[in-house]
């Protein structure tokens, strides 16, 4: 017969692995779904989608407009093959976007499947058997409670040190990056005439990485700005690319809660405090 104080450890152990599974569920479906849209963002910016432009034209942003138009011709002027590739994976990525709730359940039960370690797994599988087993009692239920912290212990050493993505392998220049280099300046403040600078600076990193063909001291007014577009359209067409790649995988370090080591140490310290408190019959 339980105690109150030992139902008390079991049931906490059981709401701690369900909002495990709640927590990594939640947060895949979240990451896919507002990094699939984002990345939609991406595409239509790249291709100068005739509808972003009207709806840009209705809300009087008539210079983003513009802009989109241009990048529409750049668009064009790309290889046939890059230009179909870009619509294909650009039309994938709605097909997804409008799948029915069913379909977006089974996948982010794909996702566990995928995300979580097969020795984590393991750990789940056991906790859920175990409660079951001591809650009705049956023979050796409590002795099962020693795989709880063994399975951790053995998951430690296979905990894959892979480093998290930004942007799909992409991270973009701080301020003071872009302050340093090309405006010769310390990090500035946020106010409206530092933001200009801030601006010309990224305008600058965009030529001199991205449309490297212009020199720099060279290009002023209308010819600059183009320049930075150009430059702008390519970082575009970079950044989709590594988008896709990284929304191809089947797991990913950057949503999986499972690859923490103090998530580790913490449930290997609660398995033994759950043993200590469970272990005796009396």
């Amino acid at each position: 017969m339980l105690k109150t104080y030992q139902k008390i450890f079991l049931i906490l152990h059981l709401c701690i692995c369900f909002s495990l599974l709640t927590w990594q569920a939640s947060k895949s479906f979240a990451e896919n779904y507002y990094l699939k849209k984002d990345t939609l963002q991406i595409y239509e910016n790249i291709i100068g989608h005739p509808q972003l432009i009207k709806k840009l034209q209705d809300q009087q942003q008539n210079s983003l407009a513009e802009k989109l138009t241009r990048h529409q011709s750049r668009f064009i002027t790309l290889k046939s093959i890059k230009q179909n590739e870009i619509k294909l994976r650009y039309e994938a990525l709605i097909e997804e976007k409008s799948h029915s709730w069913p379909v977006v359940i089974k996948k982010v039960f794909q996702r566990l499947a995928f995300d979580i370690p097969p020795l984590f797994q393991a750990w789940l599988l056991f906790s859920f058997v175990t409660a079951f087993l001591i809650f009705y009692p049956i023979s050796g239920g409590r002795e099962t409670l020693c795989l709880l912290p063994l399975t951790l212990a053995i998951y430690l050493f296979f905990i894959p040190q892979l480093p998290p993505l930004s942007d799909s392998g992409f991270r973009f220049p701080t301020e003071e990056e872009l302050t340093k280099k090309y405006l010769n300046e310390s990090p500035i403040e946020n106010n409206q005439k530092q933001q200009a600078k801030l601006l010309r600076a990224w305008k600058l990193y965009l030529i001199d990485q991205w449309n490297p063909e212009k020199d720099l001291p060279s290009i002023k007014g209308p010819s600059f700005e183009m320049a930075a577009e150009e430059g702008e359209f390519r970082l575009n067409i970079f950044r989709s690319e590594k988008r896709w790649e990284y929304l191809q995988k089947e797991s990913r370090a950057s949503v999986n809660l499972f690859h923490s080591n103090f998530l580790t140490y913490s449930l290997i310290i609660w398995s033994f405090l759950l043993c200590f408190a469970l272990f005796k019959k009396h």
